[in-house]
């Protein structure tokens, strides 16, 4: 079952990775519910900067993404977004907090 759509892939907050379909916004493969990965994987918790290309090199194998797909799919982190946010988030008393 190779997808066709453009396709992006997430790690979440959670530990877990998502495979979107961008022009859709709907998740079209999840980790957390696909049993061979979790098996190959060992239930891990999934980090984008270390695991991005097991799991890209896991999904080719498994027939889910072609290598085309694997080489122009586009990588976030949840927890990187999230990370984003807090910087740019404003005390209780209006002022904008920035880390060092």
């Amino acid at each position: 079952m190779t997808m066709t759509a453009p396709l992006e892939l997430v790690f979440t907050a959670t530990g877990g990775v998502e495979l979107e379909n961008v022009s859709r916004d709907e998740v079209v493969w999840a980790s957390d519910v696909d049993d061979e990965f979790r098996d190959a994987f060992n239930d891990e918790f999934m980090n984008a900067d270390r695991d991005a290309a097991r799991v890209i090199e896991w999904l080719i194998d498994a027939g889910i993404i072609s290598e085309e797909q694997g080489e122009e799919l586009e990588v976030t982190s949840e927890a990187d977004a999230e990370m984003d946010d807090d910087e740019d988030s404003e005390t209780p008393h209006g002022e904008t907090f920035e880390s060092d």
